[in-house]
């Protein structure tokens, strides 16, 4: 009996083998194989001679019990590769593995096509889809891993072509059973070479994502179309958030506004946690509460953007509530407004990011000793508590080099902000008064692309803007 019921689940697990779906992909402008290829062969440039990187990706993180957040891949890993599924994991070879006369260069382990798992979870791309749409010269199964991992540094260092290994800093342990095996194995022979392949010399381990960072920090021609893209869903939901804003709504029905509209123009995700915050909670910088009702009177400080195909736009504005700033308000917004123009101003090829926020920092200390809530420059950072530029990309904040000047395809956001929290040592009328406007900037040859000026950062463009409805004041309907 024991044999009927084995030979039964054996018969039924390979009919619904063959039940599997081909893969399919409903996006057509997603970065291009040819991309992928090119940053692996600019990596290899960065290498040193007889090297090769051994490369994983990320696992599914659960967010409770038997649920896993919404999955998004590691950013060096997808960089490289191409590839949108957990669990995986790249050796990279530029000088190439021989099998069979054949040589190879790029080696994917991924995992196995499952009937069962993809009726539940959606159709994996496997080891074929691997090779044929993400154009990768070799794939297998993650089972596999240690074995191929074996042969290939055995190849290698028969071949004398291993003296450097590249590699990612991997955690101690991982949660998910496929990725832990294939880390520990690589962990396995990092520590001990030789009791891995019996014989090897010493080879150097290092640390890959510097040399990623670099490359990341400059983005290409597709990059730059795909974040022009985030940029402007971000920029219609601003809009719409701005417009539909007024006195008595929850904080999360403004936030439900943005979110909405990224979705609907094809967003997969937020960029980052959204950041809605009024009157007191407009001086919490990553403010993700959203529950307070809001005022008349109050001020709203907005810091949302969408993430698309990977990446993220970061855009900030900040207005009244009621669509008309208080004299207070407008004082504030309006030392915060040059301060970052006089920023954007500065920025053009060769210059250096401490030419920038210098010229930030002196207009943000500049118009608060006019006003008197300073009387000394270093007093300032009571008000002004963060950096003001970041790059953004695969990572919204994504890899950059501070010592480095600005260069033709750098992205950066100029976002300069003055908190006032209650109890502050000033004059009550100044309390509760948090302001940041953050944009998108792209430098160019000439100078730089502010990418997301649609949205009106002058006060009296805001107030326009803020007379007309959006989608957030038209009622649910239910009947």
């Amino acid at each position: 009996m024991r044999y009927v019921l084995f030979w039964i689940l054996s018969i039924s697990t390979l009919c619904a083998q063959d039940q599997i779906q081909p893969y399919k992909d409903y996006d057509n402008d997603w970065l291009s194989p040819q991309f992928h290829k090119g940053r692996r062969e600019a990596l290899a440039q960065k290498m040193k001679p007889h090297s090769i990187a051994v490369l994983f990706s990320s696992e599914e993180r659960l967010r409770s019990n038997d649920t896993y957040y919404q999955y998004k891949p590691e950013s060096n890993f997808y960089y490289l590769t191409g590839f949108r599924e957990p669990n995986a994991a790249l050796i990279y070879l530029p000088e190439g593995w021989v099998v069979g006369g054949k040589t190879y260069s790029t080696v994917m382990f991924v995992p196995k096509r499952d009937y069962r798992y993809e009726v539940y979870n959606g159709r994996r791309m496997g080891t074929d889809g691997t090779q044929k749409i993400l154009g990768i010269d070799t794939a297998f199964t993650n089972d596999e891993f240690s074995t191929q991992l074996n042969k290939i540094l055995l190849q290698q260092q028969t071949a004398s072509k291993l003296e450097n290994v590249y590699c990612f800093n991997l955690r101690e342990q991982y949660d998910t059973k496929t990725l832990r095996n294939m880390t520990t194995a690589f962990t396995d022979f990092r520590n001990n070479p030789r009791s891995l392949l019996g014989y090897m010399n010493s080879a150097d381990f290092i640390n890959v994502e510097p040399l990623i960072g670099e490359l990341r920090a400059v983005k290409t021609e597709e990059e730059i179309v795909l974040l022009k893209k985030s940029i402007e869903i971000t920029n219609d939901a601003h809009l719409q958030m701005m417009k539909s804003c007024e006195p008595g709504q929850k904080e999360f029905e403004i936030k439900a506004v943005g979110e909405y509209v990224f979705t609907r123009l094809g967003a997969e995700y937020e960029g980052y946690g959204s950041i809605c915050g009024s009157a007191e909670n407009s001086i919490i910088l990553h403010y993700t509460t959203d529950r307070r009702q809001m005022k008349d009177g109050d001020v709203l400080l907005v810091d949302m953007a969408s993430e698309y195909h990977g990446y993220s736009a970061d855009v900030t504005r900040s207005y009244p509530v009621n669509g008309k700033f208080t004299k207070e308000q407008a004082i504030i917004y309006n030392i915060v407004l040059k301060a970052q123009q006089a920023g954007i101003d500065r920025i053009k090829p060769n210059v250096p990011y401490r030419e920038v926020a210098d010229a930030i920092t002196k207009t943000l200390e500049d118009g608060l000793l006019e006003i008197g809530l300073i009387q000394d420059r270093k007093d300032a950072k009571k008000y002004t508590v963060h950096g003001y530029m970041h790059s953004i990309g695969l990572d919204v904040h994504d890899p950059q080099s501070y010592d480095r000047p600005f260069v033709p395809g750098f992205f950066t956001t100029v976002e300069p902000g003055i908190y006032i929290p209650e109890n502050a040592p000033c004059d009550k009328k100044w309390w509760n008064i948090g302001i940041r406007i953050e944009d998108d900037i792209l430098v160019t040859e000439s100078g730089n692309i502010n990418l997301s000026e649609r949205v009106p950062r002058k006060i009296e463009d805001i107030e326009k803007l803020m007379k007309k409805k959006g989608v957030g004041n038209v009622p649910l309907d239910n009947n």
